[in-house]
Formats: C-alpha cells, sequence, structure tokens
C-alpha cells in the first residue's frame, strides 16, 4: 500500500525563494524563520549520528551566507519572469532516479504555462528542497505527487 506524506516549505532554499516574492512587511519575520533554521540544519548536519548527512553543510553554510548577504540588504534576486511549470518539470525530472532507487515515482500534475515573476535560481532550490525532503523522509515504495497550479492571482504548488 503506496503512503503519502505533505511536505512543508522548509529550508533555507525554501524560505529565500518566499522571500523573493513576499510583501516587504514579511521580510523581517522570513529573515528570523531563516535564521532559526539555518542554525537547526547546521546542527543537524555537523552533530548528527549520520556521516553521510555532514556533506549537506556546505550548501546549508552557503545559505547561511545568502541569509547573512540578504539581512545586510546585498542580496539582489533577479527577478524575471519564470515557466514555473517547466522548472518544476525540470527539478523533478533530475529527482526521478533518487525517487526510483527508493523504489518509488514522481507523478506531476503541472497546469501549462504556470508564469511567477521570482528568482528562477532560488526557485528551483525551492521546488527541488521540497522534492528532495519528500523522497529522503518517505517510506519506501511510495509515489510522489507535485503539482503548480493558478488559482486568482496565486501560484499553488503542492508536493504530496
Amino acid at each position: 500500500m503506496k503512503q503519502r506524506i505533505l511536505v512543508a516549505v522548509v529550508g533555507i532554499p525554501a524560505l529565500l525563494a518566499v522571500l523573493c516574492i513576499a510583501p516587504a512587511w514579511a521580510t523581517a519575520l522570513l529573515l528570523a524563520a531563516l535564521t532559526v533554521i539555518a542554525a537547526h540544519e547546521l546542527l543537524t548536519a555537523v552533530c548528527g549520528p549520520d556521516k553521510a548527512r555532514r556533506w549537506t553543510v556546505l550548501p546549508a553554510v552557503c545559505g547561511v551566507l545568502l541569509l547573512a548577504r540578504a539581512e545586510n540588504g546585498k542580496f539582489t534576486p533577479n527577478w524575471e519572469r519564470v515557466n514555473f511549470s517547466e522548472l518544476c518539470e525540470m527539478v523533478a525530472l533530475e529527482l526521478e532516479g533518487r525517487a526510483r532507487e527508493r523504489q518509488g515515482e514522481v507523478t506531476l500534475e503541472l497546469q501549462p504555462e504556470v508564469w511567477l515573476v521570482g528568482d528562477e535560481t532560488l526557485l528551483m532550490r525551492l521546488v527541488n528542497n521540497l522534492l528532495t525532503n519528500c523522497v529522503r523522509h518517505n517510506t519506501p515504495g511510495c509515489s510522489i505527487r507535485l503539482g503548480a497550479r493558478v488559482e486568482g492571482k496565486k501560484v499553488v504548488i503542492f508536493v504530496e
């Protein structure tokens, strides 16, 4: 029997991507959340019993450096119009092999031509983080469903 897991938007890349499309009033709150998550990721990677996980220190450190640049006003997102449907498809294809290694699969439910304005690199990291966490923390043999659609003026993404 296949199980599903709902993955929340967590991690440095995810919150940085949200930061790039968030209203100005939310910036301080998001930066505070980034600091807490960065500290947690570094502690988990360095102190955890899983030696393989220690290799995640470098991306976490890069995330903290990016956070520091954002807090000091030295981070400028590369604002551009992004086809989010295509971006999700590319990331899913990259992670399909990892899902198969765990006897799982990634299925897509993407509305065509979902466009938004954001930093493409950070948005790619957001989707990659969501799917990577889902593959890593799901039970073997699970299906992972990635979807994106437009609802009014908002883009909705889900991973289950």
